[in-house]
Formats: C-alpha cells, sequence, structure tokens
C-alpha cells in the first residue's frame, strides 16, 4: 500500500465517520418531535458539523503522516507514475527469458471468487486492494481536483458579479420609519429580483427597482429587517468561508446536506430577529408570502443572502415563524449530546482503521513505493557491483537507505541477489538489509532468488527470516514465481519452508484482474504434480 493510497483511505475513513456520526444525531433530533432543535442551536451544530467534517479529517491526517517517517524519503511514487522506472539489464533478461517460457496447460480460474487475495495477513489484503484501487484514485484525485478548481472560479465570478452589481446600483430615499435602526446602505439594482444583503467590507442591502412600490411600508420594513439581521450576524463572511471549504468537499453529500441546513436554520434565525424587532410574527409571516408571491425568478449567482432563498426552504421558515414552541423543547443538550458523539468517533474511528499496517511492517509496504535520492541511489548500486565494501559503509553511515528501492533495480539486497554475490548479501543482512522489503513492480528478494532458481541464495534469505507467503502486486508471491519460471527445486524448498500452495492474489485491472495461484502459473506439469501433493499433505 503505497503512503498515499493510505493517507486518503484514512481521510475519507475519518471524514465520513465524523460526518456520519453528526447527521445521526441530527436525523434522530430532526425526527422526534419532542427533541426538536431551537433554530440557533441547530444552525452552530450544523455548523459545527461541517467544520468537524472538513478540518478535522485533514489534521488528524496531517497528523498520522507526520508520524510516518517514511513519508521524509524524497521521491514519490507519483513520480514513478509519471515518469516510469528504467529495467536494469539483467532484469530485461529475466523478463525475455519469462516470455520464452511455454504457456501453462491449466489457467482455469479458481471456483471461489476471491476479491483480492485469500491470504489471512490483512497488511497483504490492504496492499493489494490499494494496489488494485490505485488507478481510480489516481483518477478520482483528477476529477476531485478538477472539481475544487470549478468551484473556487465560481466563487471568484460570484464576487466579481456582486461587486460590479453594486458598483452599478443607485441609493434610494425610503420612509424614515421604513429604515428606522437600520444603518446600512440602501441601494436598487435593475440586475436583481429578489432583496439581498451582499457587501463584505461595506454592507448594504440591495433591493429590486421599483419593489418599494409593490410593498406597503411594513412588508418594506419586514424585508429590510430580515437583510440588516444578516450583516447583523456576520452572515456573509461565515457564508463566503464555508463555500470555500466545501468547494473541496463537493463530492461529498453529506456536507451538501451539512450546508442546506446551516443555510436554512440560517434564513430561520434572521426570521425570528426581524419578526422580534417588528413585534409582529404573524404579519412577518405574511410579509415573506408576499414577497414570494412577487418575485417571479431568482437572482443570478451572486455572494449575498437573498430575502426568499429557495422555495423548498420557504416552507420551513413560515412554521418556525408561525409555530416557534415546537423548536423550543431542547437547548443545551443536543450540543452536548453533539460534541460526544464526536469524542466518541474521535476514538472509534481509529479503532476502527486499527487494521491498518502499522510499525515496521507498515513501512516496509511503504518503502516498496519510495525510491531513493537518485545519486545516492546510484552510488550504493555502483558500490555494490564493484564490491567496494569500504565506499558501501560510507555511504550507509551519510544517510543512505539501505530498505528503499533504487530507481529501476530494487532494494541494495536485490542488486547483490541478480549480482550472484552472496558474501555482499551477507553484509547488506548484518547491516539490517530486510529480507522481505519489495519494490513495486520488481519483486522482493525471495522472488526474485525463486524467479532464477537460487537455492543457496533462498536458504540464506529464509535462514534471514525472509516470508515465503510475501505478496508483492504484480510479482504475486515466491511460489508462484517459481511456479511460473519453472523452479521446481525452488518450488520445492518454498513449500517445505511454509509457503503455501494455495495462496492466490488477484491483479491490478490492467494486468486483467487475474486470480493467480501457483496452481494456475505453474509453467509445466511436473510443477503441477509437485504443488498437488503438497497441497494433498
Amino acid at each position: 500500500m503505497s503512503p498515499e493510497s493510505y493517507l486518503i483511505q484514512l481521510f475519507l475513513l475519518y471524514h465520513l465517520g465524523i460526518c456520519a456520526g453528526f447527521a445521526l444525531v441530527l436525523s434522530v433530533f430532526s425526527r422526534w418531535q419532542k427533541l426538536q432543535l431551537h433554530p440557533v442551536l441547530a444552525y452552530r451544530v450544523n455548523l459545527t458539523a461541517l467544520v468537524m467534517g472538513t478540518l478535522l479529517p485533514v489534521v488528524l491526517v496531517a497528523w498520522h503522516a507526520n508520524n510516518m517517517s517514511v513519508l521524509d524519503e524524497t521521491v514519490s511514487i507519483l513520480s514513478e507514475w509519471s515518469t516510469g522506472a528504467a529495467i536494469a539489464p539483467g532484469e530485461q533478461h529475466a523478463q525475455s527469458h519469462l516470455q520464452n517460457l511455454p504457456a501453462a496447460e491449466s489457467r482455469e480460474w479458481n471456483d471461489s471468487f476471491v476479491l483480492v487475495s485469500n491470504s489471512e495477513n490483512k497488511l497483504q489484503i490492504w496492499d493489494q486492494l490499494s494496489y488494485m484501487l490505485s488507478p481510480l484514485i489516481r483518477y478520482a484525485a483528477i476529477i476531485a481536483a478538477l472539481g475544487v478548481i470549478i468551484g473556487l472560479l465560481r466563487i471568484a465570478y460570484m464576487m466579481l458579479a456582486t461587486s460590479l452589481v453594486v458598483r452599478h446600483s443607485s441609493v434610494t430615499k425610503l420612509p424614515q420609519s421604513v429604515i428606522k435602526d437600520i444603518p446600512i446602505p440602501i441601494l436598487t439594482s435593475k440586475q436583481i429580483s429578489v432583496p439581498m444583503a451582499v457587501g463584505l467590507l461595506r454592507p448594504v442591502i440591495l433591493l429590486p427597482t421599483n419593489l418599494h412600490l409593490n410593498l406597503d411600508k411594513q412588508q418594506l420594513r419586514h424585508v429590510l429587517l430580515h437583510e440588516h439581521a444578516h450583516h447583523q450576524r456576520k452572515d456573509l463572511w461565515v457564508s463566503l468561508a464555508t463555500a470555500v471549504v466545501t468547494a473541496f468537499y463537493w463530492w461529498s453529500p453529506l456536507l451538501v446536506l451539512f450546508k442546506r441546513n446551516v443555510r436554512v436554520n440560517r434564513e430561520i434565525v434572521c426570521d425570528q430577529r426581524a419578526a422580534e424587532r417588528s413585534h409582529d410574527q404573524l404579519a412577518y409571516a405574511q410579509s415573506l408570502i408576499d414577497c414570494a408571491n412577487l418575485i417571479m425568478r431568482p437572482n443570478k449567482a451572486m455572494v449575498g443572502h437573498e430575502f426568499i432563498g429557495r422555495g423548498n426552504e420557504l416552507k420551513s421558515r413560515l412554521t418556525s415563524l408561525i409555530n416557534p414552541d415546537r423548536s423550543m423543547q431542547v437547548t443545551k443538550l443536543p450540543f452536548v449530546l453533539c460534541c460526544l458523539a464526536l469524542v466518541l468517533l474521535s476514538v472509534s474511528v481509529p479503532i476502527a482503521i486499527a487494521d491498518f499496517p502499522q510499525g515496521a511492517q507498515q513501512q516496509r509496504l511503504f518503502r516498496q513505493y519510495r525510491l531513493q535520492d537518485l545519486v545516492k541511489g546510484e552510488a550504493v548500486r555502483s558500490a555494490i557491483d564493484s564490491q567496494d565494501y569500504a565506499a558501501l559503509h560510507h555511504l550507509l553511515q551519510n544517510g543512505s537507505q539501505l530498505n528503499t528501492p533504487i530507481s529501476g533495480v530494487g532494494t541494495p539486497l536485490m542488486i547483490a541477489i541478480r549480482n550472484r554475490d552472496q558474501k555482499m548479501m551477507s553484509y547488506l543482512l548484518e547491516q539490517g538489509a530486510d529480507p522481505d522489503q519489495g519494490a513495486s513492480r520488481r519483486g522482493n528478494p525471495l522472488i526474485l532468488a525463486a524467479a532464477w532458481g537460487e537455492l543457496e541464495v533462498m536458504k540464506q534469505l529464509l535462514a534471514a527470516g525472509a516470508d515465503p507467503n510475501a505478496i508483492i502486486p504484480r510479482d504475486e508471491t515466491p511460489l508462484i514465481s517459481a511456479a511460473r519460471t519453472g523452479q521446481l527445486a525452488a518450488a520445492s524448498l518454498l513449500l517445505e519452508n511454509g509457503a503455501r500452495p494455495d495462496l492466490g492474489v488477484r491483479t491490478a485491472a490492467s494486468d486483467g484482474l487475474e486470480y493467480r495461484t501457483p496452481f494456475n502459473m505453474a509453467s509445466t506439469p511436473a510443477m503441477q504434480q509437485l504443488l498437488a501433493e503438497f497441497a494433498r499433505h
């Protein structure tokens, strides 16, 4: 599993877990009549859910990233995706040898469907699953990035459009009884059809031209009181911040729900504040209905708060005005419960992902997708090829990574295996080389030795603790490697040391989603017979 895939999966788990927890709590309070939230509290809870669902996953994943020492390495898997890695001459010879082998006589699919592998090792399952999904994650990331760019450009366009409308608006004179206690400029514009509160730095209220001719003084005051309430509450700043944040999460339906709830409850709160200032809630509700009947079309995209808003939200606002007692049953308790749900989720989500790779095994999986610095990597390779132990020791003492792959050749231990240099292998193992450390699309030391039938090398690796059932994407397992190349002695050695003849893995879509086992990848009848004998035992 690459660090990028791991962190993306971790991020999605945190995001969905936190948002689902808040959504569940809010759903309970919205369905039970006796537990209806006060609009102010509902606004704050939904806004908290939106903030927590967007920022907390980023903070938690950043904390995980800072605790992953492997992420300090210099070259990302993304560079390998974009540039590809050159194949070493020795590996080219091995690949040409594999192409000349006869096709297996029996490559039938396993009767039982296995999504990734039938390994009991959860680390290997996650690694294979991440490998299968990595192309989708790449394309999804590109689509998500395009969506973010479009969302941010739309916000910029709305801000520019709002600025132009305000610039071309004219000041209107209204009776003092209408604008009493509203110390904000009131402008009219032909470019809008709905009253709006606009202006982040210079607050103004925009009215459609001639709207005041269709409303009486009381109705017009109700409109102005509502828009003034938005400015008093600094709603425009909150709306802009949530719009920018949610632009990065346009793909999340739960955040769309929270954003809608924030918008509805914000309008209800402003309605209640305006109705209290007018001292007549029923008259205010009637003004809301009258204005809705006058409006034929919504405004074009602008940064501001409209008096009417969306039609499907008008019912909630009128209900809150006409029957406010319904929403006054519970005050602080729901907010406390939501905070408690957040705490529980913060604890339960890490527990839920406890099956993800951890510790040294985690770093081993991550390192197989990393590459050393090109200059240092080439220096290590040259020292191994020339058997220059002094130079190699100096490089290892000065920051060269013993267990991090080198572009095109794999790990230093794999270079020594290709050179058939057992003395160098022994030296590297003594220095701490990991016999299970793989390299993306290069296998691992035991897979490489099994493909070439290097029995002494295999014995040395197994004695050093190499796992005969290790799974490496595109290279499967050591036993599959030996079966594919027809190395009977190597396969027998692996089987005697605990290799599973039934262990299979599913390849990625680029390799045809094949389910490969030692038996269906066996290149000769003799190999199939050997595997069958061990399977019976």
